[in-house]
């Protein structure tokens, strides 16, 4: 974490002074969630989960469990399945997932 750069309190103090009073400070590394490792490994795993269960155990789930019609359910597990194509699309264009080479 750092301080604003050039910032100057009402006194002219010096930083370690406010850090001392608790001033707030701003994080250095302002990174999306896309871009941190956690973010990175949920973003791979609800792929995978969209595209793999999202068009058989969900659908599945649906049927059974919940009793929803077949056609709702398969409906369904196509939608999950695009978004997690749409999903891994974005994440192969920001490189979050190397293309293979």
């Amino acid at each position: 974490m750092r301080l604003r750069k050039g910032y100057k309190g009402k006194h002219g103090n010096s930083f370690s002074s406010y850090i001392s009073r608790g001033v707030k400070l701003e994080m250095a590394g302002k990174r999306g969630f896309a871009e941190s490792r956690v973010g990175k490994t949920v973003l791979v795993l609800l792929t995978a989960f969209l595209i793999f269960a999202g068009p058989t155990y969900v659908v599945y789930v649906l049927q059974s469990v919940a009793g929803v019609s077949y056609a709702i359910s398969m409906l369904s597990g196509l939608i999950l399945f695009v978004i997690g194509l749409v999903l891994l699309w974005y994440l192969i264009r920001n490189r979050i997932v190397p293309e293979e080479q």
